[in-house]
C-alpha cells in the first residue's frame, strides 16, 4: 500500500507542479514581460524628455516657415479657383483633349459659407456630350483641377446625337474658397485672402 500511497503522491505532485508551471507560464510570465516593455518605455520617455525644455527658436522658425508655405499654396488656390477665366479655360483644354463638347458653362449666382464660416463654397455648372469613356476621363480632369474643387452631382443619360449613341453630362463643382486670417496673410495682400 505505501507503494501505491508513494505513486499517487508523486503523481499528484508532478501535476501540481505542472499546473504551477502552466500557470506561470500563461499568467505571470506575459505580465512580467509586459511590465518589462512598459519600464523600457517609461525610461525611453523619461530620457527623450529630460533634454527636450521646449521648443527651440529654429524648430519655432521651421514650423513658422511650413506654415507660411501652406498658407501661400491656400492664396494662390483662392485666386485660381476665383479667376473665372482660367477654370473655364482649363475645363475648355480638358474637353479638347477628350473630345467632349461643352454644351454650356456657368457660375451658380449663389455662393454658401461653409459651416465655422472658414470656407465660401461656389457652383460652376457645366453640361457636355460625348462619347462614355470620353466623358468619364473629362469628368475625372474636371475633378483633379484644384484641390479646392470638387463635385457636388452629376448626372449622366445616354443620347443619340447625329445618329451616334453618346452620353450627355451634367456636373455641378463646387469651388472652395478658403478664409486666411489676417495675421496669416502676406504683407500686401488684403484680409480674408479676398482678391
Amino acid at each position: 500500500m505505501s507503494i501505491l500511497l508513494d505513486r499517487d503522491m508523486v503523481i499528484h505532485g508532478v501535476v501540481a507542479v505542472g499546473a504551477c508551471v502552466a500557470a506561470w507560464m500563461f499568467a505571470v510570465k506575459p505580465q512580467h514581460e509586459q511590465l518589462k516593455a512598459l519600464q523600457g518605455t517609461i525610461a525611453r520617455t523619461q530620457d527623450a524628455s529630460a533634454g527636450d525644455v521646449g521648443p527651440t527658436r529654429s524648430s519655432l522658425q521651421m514650423q513658422a516657415s511650413a506654415i507660411n508655405t501652406r498658407v501661400a499654396e491656400i492664396v494662390a488656390l483662392n485666386a485660381w479657383t476665383n479667376d473665372a477665366s482660367q477654370v473655364y479655360g482649363r475645363v475648355m483644354t480638358l474637353a479638347h483633349q477628350h473630345n467632349v463638347r461643352i454644351q454650356g458653362m456657368q457660375p451658380d449666382s449663389s455662393s454658401t459659407v461653409s459651416s465655422g464660416g472658414q470656407a465660401t463654397v461656389s457652383r460652376i455648372k457645366i453640361n457636355a456630350e460625348g462619347g462614355y469613356a470620353d466623358v468619364a476621363r473629362f469628368m475625372e480632369g474636371v475633378c483633379e483641377l484644384s484641390p479646392l474643387m470638387r463635385p457636388n452631382a452629376a448626372q449622366i443619360s445616354p443620347t443619340i446625337v447625329d445618329n451616334e449613341p453618346v452620353v450627355s453630362m451634367a456636373l455641378v463643382m463646387e469651388a472652395l474658397n478658403f478664409k486666411i486670417a489676417d495675421a496669416l496673410s502676406p504683407a500686401g495682400d488684403t484680409p480674408h485672402g479676398q482678391p
